[in-house]
């Protein structure tokens, strides 16, 4: 079956009706795409899979190794290492055999740094009797040696002969038990015979795990090829004594421990380090936990073997050895981490892993392979999928409109993208031509992150009496395509991008609708449209009865694009209107930049006597602008440095702004722990109250402790440690922890949310030398008690645990000390906006705030003053 993309697939629909006739066990050549059977299954099941917002592939493919039996399975996943290794130029001449059997497990653990020695692919029997799939194997692919591990009990004499008899020459490598096996295995690998290879700086080193259970040693495979490193087994109580001296002789610098105190207890532990050598233990709370944290070890920066770049995983079923066993070989050559899973569920850490943007699954250019060993019984196709689906990185959805006349696209994207990408007119398409091309522009805010963009086409210009930008050369066509190009738009991570998204320029057949407001005594008539508009005809009557009706016709001047204007009252009628005058607009004087005439419309002024009230006040939702941290001093030489530690929380997250102000950090240093032990974090959310909690060597060194706290998972979602520049272990002068710390609180989070209060009418505004705004008779009760805590024009502030600040790049109206108008175009006069801030998200106004509003706040056009009133109706702004 030729390769596809799982969108081919899908679009198309072809081969489904018949997926079940597709084997899923076919084995691909090379890193194809998910199998249609498994697409298929998924398809006419009704599956839909959510891909995460924090993986890191932008593509990722899969295939599958499998076999009817394990011993087949062994056979296609050495056929694979073979491939592999051919495609280095090297072709191998050997291949390593040993049991199969689940009793038999601890013997394939030893065989991966045996197999990186001789480029041996490794293959599974059962102890009697060779299966024929594997002397094919042997017999076809130009090999000329086998080793065998395990004693005659493990794989029989006969076993050996018929490999013989295929023309292959036999050694074997066994002992009186796993453990004496383990060690035979090991005096043969290495950098060099008997001697483990090296590990990170901590010099050479050996694997030792329980030969108890196969679980927690499973998922080191790769590490052990790679490295060739040893695997040791022992008693889980016990230190081996055949280990012991293996250890000794092999002048082992450094041994890793695979799995916990509870499968290998800190006894051994103790007799390990009674020889001099440093100890460190890679495990979790489960086989799955313990197999990411290995993953996690090898990826990246941190690789042991200095390959494992994240490229590639493989996925195996973690309660059952045989396929993950004879897998270590192949992944160790293809530097890709073990993943262990169940049969029908990803595990949760898995998943975490997959998604993690600073773990980097996927290359430079966010590819990502993903090996499944066994067939669908013991890793399902549905299992597959959601590890596909955790990688892969999900595209940030937007959209994009524009309507019929106008000069101006507008753009919304469901995340935060950079500010530089949304502002380039090159990632937008009109009608297939690039907007770059036709001199269009950009409004995407002055941050470095955005939602929104404005794309003003060429010649387009905001007027400041127009409500949107206009009087570009060539306005929008109604159905005409517009496009979000897709991939060029990214996230701050660098990683995510926003998909590509077309749209149909919006038909305008809607009148615009005019509403005109005459009061007694108004020099003017306002009226306001239901959208923006230019002149037409441009005719409107002013009437007035009396002993000697007068009409006067007066011309209309409106900005293009505005939504209001006014009316001016001719001077030959005094300039001003009297109760009764009558006010016509002609239909067809006043258009829609679409072309759409208005209807007539017409008034009668009237007395006013109504006082103008608060009729709306919006309040955003808190965001984090400034993220809480504590500084932890360090030891150097006995003395103590100052603020050598910095942790800070993240601008999103669970400690985002001035929430983190009620974290707790918490460490505690451990005595008996190795410096090379990798410190334990644990992070608790209680809502408004986390704690991060650090279980650390006191003797190890400060850059380890801050590159442990950002490798962990949990910790790097929501904070970030930083060492200072200026500390820094040498040689003999290192830099470690200053101690525990107790319950400390993190300080300097801020949060803030933006107020915007609007009135029934138009007011008197700010500036204005009689009747402005009185904004400090208008009083926020935060808790809606019945009492004030602060004016909007900053009053009581301080005490109230506030501070009105401007806007750095937001709405210029918007400034420090208090509440001001808002003077942007088409906003209504006596509009307010303010940002307040504070390092207490509960003493910033939310919904269940309340506006007290005092007598003569505002004065509307006629001279009406306002009266006291209480306004508790907040909400959230639209956009």
């Amino acid at each position: 079956m030729a390769d596809r993309t799982l969108s081919e697939v899908a679009a198309r629909g072809d081969g489904c009706a018949n997926a079940h006739a597709v084997p899923i066990s076919l084995r691909p050549r090379r890193r194809p795409t998910l199998a249609l059977a498994v697409l298929c299954a998924l398809l006419l099941a009704g599956t839909v899979t959510q891909q995460p917002a924090g993986a890191s592939a932008t593509n990722a493919t899969f295939s599958r190794l499998a076999g009817v039996s394990r011993y087949e399975t062994a056979v296609e996943i050495a056929r694979e290492y073979l491939s592999v290794r051919v495609d280095t130029g090297s072709k191998p001449d050997t291949a390593i055999l040993t049991s199969g059997a689940d009793e038999h497990f601890g013997y394939a653990l030893t065989a991966p740094p045996l197999s990186s020695l001789h480029g041996a692919p490794l293959l599974l029997t059962p102890p009697g009797e060779l299966p024929a799939s594997v002397a094919s194997f042997l017999g076809t692919n130009d090999l000329e040696h086998v080793i065998i591990i395990g004693d005659t009990d493990v794989v029989a004499s006969d076993v050996a002969a018929q490999v013989r008899a295929l023309g292959l020459s036999v050694t074997r490598i066994g002992g009186d038990d796993v453990y004496s096996t383990a060690v035979a295995v090991a005096a043969r690998v290495g950098s060099s015979e008997g001697v483990p290879g090296s590990y990170r700086n901590l010099g050479r080193t050996s694997l030792v795990a329980t030969g108890e259970i196969f679980a927690d040693a499973l998922a080191a495979g790769p590490l052990a090829y790679r490295g060739r490193h040893p695997m040791l087994l022992t008693s889980s109580l016990d230190l081996d004594p055949e280990v012991k001296q293996f250890l000794v002789d092999s002048g082992t610098d450094h041994v890793v421990i695979l799995g916990g105190p509870a499968a290998v207890s800190p006894w051994v532990e103790y007799d390990i380090l009674d020889l001099g050598i440093s100890v460190g233990r890679l495990y979790g709370p489960d086989r799955f936990a313990t197999a990411a944290r290995i993953a996690e070890q090898l990826l990246g920066s941190h690789s042991a073997g200095g390959c494992f770049d994240g490229s590639g995983f493989g996925i195996a079923y973690g309660r059952r050895a045989a396929d993950a066993l004879a897998a270590g070989p192949l992944l160790g050559e293809m530097c890709s981490p073990l993943l262990l899973t169940e049969r029908n569920s990803l595990p949760r850490v898995v998943a975490v892993l997959l998604e993690s943007d600073d773990l980097a699954p996927g290359d430079n250019a966010g590819n990502l392979h993903l090996t499944a060993f066994g067939g669908s019984q013991a890793v399902t196709s549905f299992t597959v999928l959601q590890s596909v689906a955790s990688a892969t990185l999900a595209k940030i959805g937007a959209n994009i409109a524009g309507v019929k006349g106008r000069c101006y696209l507008e753009v919304n994207f469901d995340e935060p993208v950079l500010t530089s990408d949304a502002a380039n007119p090159a990632n937008y398409r009109r009608a297939g031509v690039s907007q770059d091309a036709e001199g269009a522009t950009v409004e995407a805010g002055a941050d470095d992150t955005t939602m929104s963009a404005v794309i003003v086409l060429d010649r387009a210009a905001r007027n400041p009496a127009s409500a949107e930008p206009v009087g570009c050369e060539n306005p929008l066509a109604a159905k005409e395509e517009i496009e979000i190009r897709g991939g060029l738009i990214g996230d701050h991570s660098g990683r995510r991008v926003v998909r590509r998204t077309v749209a149909a320029v919006v038909p305008d057949a809607r009148l615009p609708q005019l509403t005109l407001a005459a009061h007694d005594a108004a020099s003017a008539v306002l009226v306001t449209a239901s959208e923006a508009v230019r002149l037409s005809s441009g005719i409107a009557e002013v009437r007035r009865d009396g002993p000697e009706p007068e009409t006067v016709t007066i011309s209309l001047q409106v900005t293009e694009g505005a939504t209001s204007f006014e009316v001016p009252v001719p001077a030959s009628l005094g300039g001003k209107l009297r109760a009764g005058d009558s006010i016509t607009i002609e239909a067809g004087a006043i258009e829609d930049l679409a072309g759409n005439l208005s209807n007539r419309a017409r008034t009668t002024a009237f007395g006013d006597n109504t006082p103008p009230e608060v009729a709306k006040v919006t309040v955003s939702r808190p965001r984090g602008r400034a993220g809480a941290s504590i500084a932890v001093d360090a030891l150097r030489d006995g003395q103590s440095v100052r603020a050598a530690l910095t942790v800070t929380a993240k601008s999103f997250g669970a400690a985002a702004g001035a929430i983190g102000n009620s974290w707790m950090l918490e460490i505690v240093q451990q005595p008996e722990w190795l410096e090379s032990r990798i410190a334990a974090v644990s992070i608790s959310d209680g809502g408004n109250a986390g704690r991060i909690h650090v279980l650390v060597s006191e003797r190890r060194l400060l850059e380890d402790v801050v590159a442990d706290l950002n490798r962990d998972l949990s910790f790097r979602a929501s904070f970030t440690a930083e060492l200072d520049d200026r500390i820094a272990s040498t040689p003999g002068n290192p830099v470690t922890l200053g101690g525990n710390l107790t319950s400390t609180r993190l300080r300097g989070g801020l949060s803030s949310t933006d107020l915007t209060v609007a009135w029934s009418e138009p007011v008197v505004d700010c500036a204005a030398s009689d009747g402005a705004i009185a904004i400090d008779r208008l009083k926020v009760d935060v808790d809606d008690d019945g009492t004030f805590d602060y004016s909007l024009d900053g009053g009581d502030a301080d005490a109230a645990g506030v501070t009105f600040v401007a806007a750095p790049g937001g709405n210029p109206a918007i400034v420090v000390g208090g509440a001001t108008c808002d003077t942007a175009a088409g906003v209504r006069s006596g509009t307010l906006v303010a940002r307040i801030e504070s390092d207490d998200e509960s003493l910033l106004p939310g919904l269940s705030a309340a506006l007290l509003v005092g007598d003569e706040s505002a004065v509307d056009l006629n001279g009406n003053n306002s009266l006291e009133h209480r306004f508790d109706e907040f909400t959230r702004p639209s956009r």
